[in-house]
């Protein structure tokens, strides 16, 4: 999402919870997602800010996805397109209407995680150095 949101010169907003810890999707899958709810809302203006990007809606951001043409996260259209249609967008959700994930056993195999503080403005801003060092922005 953020490799194709520096091409669209934009970057979805959404004020649900990013990562959250009440799942409404469970199985015996060792989920691995951090384990401290963050609203989208607060992480996405640190990496627009730091991307020279503007923040829009959801469905503007796929819209204009759709019309850039052939780039190389063409491949995540479907998901992209699919996230609302398969998932819905319910307030029980989280960003984008990804499904939340039961935690429990993630949180059981890794002190890691077990010990992980929330998200704060300078992962953002490490996330947005890193992904240039490596060549991925």
């Amino acid at each position: 999402m953020i490799q194709a949101s520096e091409i669209l010169g934009c970057v979805p907003s959404d004020q649900r919870i990013f990562v959250e810890n009440e799942p409404i999707f469970s199985d015996q899958h060792v989920h691995l997602v951090h384990p401290l709810p963050v609203p989208w809302s607060s992480l996405v203006p640190v990496i627009a800010n730091e991307l020279h990007l503007e923040i829009v809606q959801y469905e503007d951001w796929l819209d204009k996805l759709l019309s850039t043409g052939d780039t190389k996260e063409m491949h995540l259209v479907p998901f992209f397109q699919n996230i609302s249609k398969v998932w819905g967008f319910a307030e029980n959700r989280e960003a984008f209407g990804m499904p939340k994930l039961e935690q429990r056993l993630a949180l059981a195999a890794s002190k890691t995680l077990r010990d992980s503080h929330e998200i704060q403005i300078a992962d953002s801003k490490n996330w947005s150095e890193y992904w240039r060092k490596m060549g991925i922005l």
